[in-house]
């Protein structure tokens, strides 16, 4: 529900992301910095990194689950 601009960097989405899951913001700067280093960087992932960036991600989809959930609860 909360997507991507198409003037934003991923720092930037990432930081509005933030600011819907301030319990994230960590995981947040871990999962960005992977990708930014994986997408503009020209190099593979690790094979630990992709562990970690499946991990990360889980916890920042339950974050985003629960607050989508609280706003459907709201009348």
């Amino acid at each position: 529900g909360i997507a991507r601009r198409d003037q934003e960097t991923p720092h930037e989405y990432a930081k509005r992301l933030g600011q819907a899951v301030p319990d994230g913001n960590e995981q947040l700067g871990e999962l960005t910095s992977l990708y930014t280093s994986v997408r503009y960087g020209d190099r593979s992932p690790e094979d630990k990194q992709l562990g970690n960036v499946n991990s990360l991600w889980q916890i920042i989809k339950g974050l985003l689950q629960r607050i989508e959930g609280d706003q459907q609860g709201k009348p």
